[in-house]
């Protein structure tokens, strides 16, 4: 994953970010794993990192959930992969044609996609509308 030019791993991803978007905001504790929530709230970015060091995963709030599991602005940036942007207003159809994903849609009814690119496991999640994405996943596990 590459974060402003820079190649970043688990171990180097949250300083990285604290480089591009200053330090987080607030920091929280997840109470059913104890992993520790970066938030980055006027940027709409979360990283999930174990006590003992490392990046778990980043997610990308589009929704702005608020509380200790999301921010407190919405995610507006775009990530891209081999070249194909996906932004928050990425429909299901423009996702799915993103072939280097593998996605799969575990359930007719679910708003959740998963996939893999690389080394990094994907979720994408349209938990409101299935016009906007409400949050991206990028599990380093």
């Amino acid at each position: 994953m590459h974060l402003g030019g820079a190649l970043v791993s688990r171990n180097s991803l949250l300083t990285a970010l604290a480089g591009v978007l200053g330090a987080a905001t607030r920091t929280n504790q997840a109470r059913q794993t104890g992993a520790l929530i970066y938030a980055f709230d006027h940027e709409g970015v979360l990283v999930y990192a174990q006590a003992s060091g490392g990046a778990d995963s980043i997610v990308l709030d589009c929704d702005a959930s608020g509380g200790i599991h999301g921010t407190t602005s919405a995610f507006a940036g775009t990530l891209a992969i081999d070249g194909q942007a996906i932004s928050p207003d990425t429909d299901p159809q423009t996702l799915t044609a993103i072939k280097q994903l593998g996605l799969s849609h575990p359930g007719s009814h679910s708003g959740v996609w998963g996939g893999h690119y690389n080394s990094l496991e994907l979720v994408f999640a349209y938990l409101k509308s299935t016009r906007r994405l409400s949050l991206i996943e990028i599990d380093f596990k």
